[in-house]
């Protein structure tokens, strides 16, 4: 299928662009892709000018204050779906794009920290997991002992 021969009712994206899930907007679906293509009217692209970083647009997009001036902006009570209309007139503060660049920066970091506290706990969390179903499979067959809970831990 060729791409361009889509007949339903889509928008353009690409590289340049920063895709926003309206749907149920405070799940914070926004992604910045890395492609050309097309995605149904649930997703809404942003192109941000040449004042305008990319990733700055996106992190201020998925912040606590903007996630929640959108939320005001819904209708639709099972499938609240965001005015975009009313979304592309909210105020922006634009510093300068080398100050943009800093500011994505730091919270690049920030993120990548979160990122990896977040991978540490959940393999933390599947030990625990593993070793708990451990020894519940050693408590149903008969084999939980002083010594095995000592080993584990408990």
């Amino acid at each position: 299928l060729d791409i361009t021969e889509v007949k339903s009712s889509t928008f353009a994206f690409n590289e340049s662009h920063l895709l926003f899930g309206r749907l149920r907007p405070y799940l914070r679906k926004a992604v910045l892709p890395e492609f050309k293509g097309h995605c149904s009217t649930e997703i809404f692209p942003l192109l941000p000018n040449s004042q305008t970083k990319r990733k700055y647009l996106f992190y201020w997009l998925i912040s606590d204050r903007i996630i929640n001036d959108i939320n005001r902006t819904c209708t639709g009570t099972r499938m609240p779906r965001a005015n975009m209309k009313e979304v592309m007139n909210f105020p922006l503060n634009l510093p300068s794009l080398s100050e943009q660049e800093r500011i994505v920066s730091i919270l690049d970091e920030a993120n990548d920290s979160v990122q990896g506290l977040r991978d540490g706990l959940l393999s933390k969390l599947a030990g625990l997991e593993e070793l708990k179903q451990s020894v519940l499979e050693k408590a149903f067959s008969g084999e939980l002992t002083d010594s095995v809970l000592e080993e584990a831990g408990v």
